[in-house]
């Protein structure tokens, strides 16, 4: 389980590294707007940001291999369409969410548009489905 959240991670990771080298998307606004949502800035900011993504990355592996079995699809089919639900839930309702509790002069709004754009958005949601794959693939499939 551990290993496929750190792998999943990873994966989201090197995704998004790709994209800013390919499609030229900002990368460390999520990191550090989650970072000043716990009161730090700068490097430790950037830090913490980090350390929840890695940490949420385990929490969505386990939810996976907990209701794996009830979702549609097989396989890196089933991982992928995870991954999208997964980024389709944060960006629809937990990181609005976030930003109403803490509200600060950048907020992710809808689809965490206002973090990096729709490029970045995009990005996001094709790294998650990357995540979901890779998570199938070290799970094993549940459908």
């Amino acid at each position: 389980m551990l290993a496929a959240g750190a792998a999943g991670a990873a994966a989201v990771t090197a995704f998004m590294y790709a994209s800013r080298w390919l499609a030229g998307v900002p990368l460390g606004s999520a990191v550090r707007w989650l970072g000043a949502i716990l009161g730090l800035e700068g490097t430790a900011g950037a830090a913490a940001g980090g350390a929840v993504l890695v940490a949420m990355a385990f929490v969505w592996a386990l939810l996976y291999a907990r209701i794996g079995h009830r979702l549609p699809g097989e396989g890196v089919v089933q991982g992928v369409a995870y991954g999208v639900g997964v980024w389709l839930l944060s960006t629809v309702l937990l990181w609005p969410a976030l930003a109403l509790v803490h509200p600060f002069s950048v907020t992710p709004g809808l689809f965490a548009l206002g973090l990096a754009g729709a490029k970045g958005s995009v990005a996001s949601m094709l790294a998650h489905g990357a995540y979901g794959a890779v998570i199938v693939r070290m799970l094993g499939s549940r459908g």
